[in-house]
């Protein structure tokens, strides 16, 4: 839910788009990093589901907004139409 909101923030607001999205895009490769040094150690096993949850969701945002930055670097992405 968080990065539904972060990134309709970033595409609805007033501000730059393509620079908002790619800060974003910096965001999400530190955020896949802080649980992957954590399974790096000896978690938990209760904790280990829950990791590897929050591992999985984190790569699958960072591809697609990584995706989403290199599909629009080629557009113009400040004009695009509101829904």
């Amino acid at each position: 839910m968080m990065c539904c909101k972060d990134i309709h923030k970033i595409l609805d607001g007033s501000g730059d788009r393509l620079c908002g999205i790619k800060e974003f895009k910096k965001k999400c490769f530190l955020d896949v990093d802080k649980p992957a040094v954590l399974v790096r150690g000896k978690p938990e096993k209760w904790s280990w589901g829950v990791l590897c949850a929050l591992i999985t969701l984190d790569v699958h945002l960072r591809d697609t907004v990584a995706g989403t930055v290199a599909n629009t670097e080629s557009f113009e992405f400040q004009k695009q139409v509101r829904y």
